[in-house]
């Protein structure tokens, strides 16, 4: 695994991170740093804290104490000497160079395909419709779905509905993925090739 060093930095450093639910510690002063470029592995039983982590590294989930840095910056709390939070416009920015991919799919069900794709890209990125349009038809191509990309997840399988969520994270080009079972609801085949596009 790559050290963090000046002329390599962390692009994402977790520090000393704790999260309670209640009574219940779910995270007890985690660290990790991930350089550019490297791909990390978090494995543990059902229930270990996996998926929270995740959410608290997006600041979907606040954390209890510890900081967590994106890029130098840290996630969801100002830095000004005491615990305050972020705006919602401050969030959304730092959640844009960021790519999540649940098992749960979390598509728009009223949006298409190709839609849920063109969100992002033009709320976010501040493409055009024309030009989101095209780009959610590549990603959708690259993942085998070009011929859904008006199909609304209701009329797609469950492996289809996760490529979608895929190329959904691969439009926007962030820095830093966050995958949780993003092949879930994939048989073997089409598994290996998402892979493949992922690590591209």
């Amino acid at each position: 695994m790559p050290i963090a060093t000046p002329a390599n930095p962390a692009l994402l450093d977790v520090c000393e991170v704790s999260k309670s639910f209640g009574s219940v510690t779910v995270l007890r002063s985690v660290s990790l740093q991930v350089t550019r470029g490297e791909v990390v592995t978090v494995i543990g039983p059902s229930g270990s804290g996996k998926t929270t982590l995740l959410r608290c590294v997006n600041f979907l989930e606040s954390y209890d104490s510890g900081s967590i840095r994106i890029d130098g910056r840290e996630v969801g709390y100002r830095e000004t000497g005491t615990r305050q939070r972020r705006s919602e416009r401050d969030l959304a920015k730092m959640r844009a160079e960021t790519g999540m991919v649940f098992q749960s799919f979390n598509l728009f069900p009223h949006l298409t395909a190709a839609g849920n794709i063109m969100l992002g890209l033009r709320k976010v990125r501040g493409k055009s419709s024309t030009e989101a349009r095209a780009i959610a038809e590549h990603w959708l191509g690259r993942v085998g779905l070009a011929h859904k990309a008006d199909s609304l997840p209701a009329e797609l399988s469950g492996g289809q509905q996760q490529r979608v969520g895929i190329a959904r994270s691969l439009a926007t080009k962030p820095e830093i993925w966050f995958l949780d079972e993003p092949f879930s609801a994939l048989d073997p085949l089409i598994r290996r090739e998402m892979q493949d596009e992922l690590m591209r």
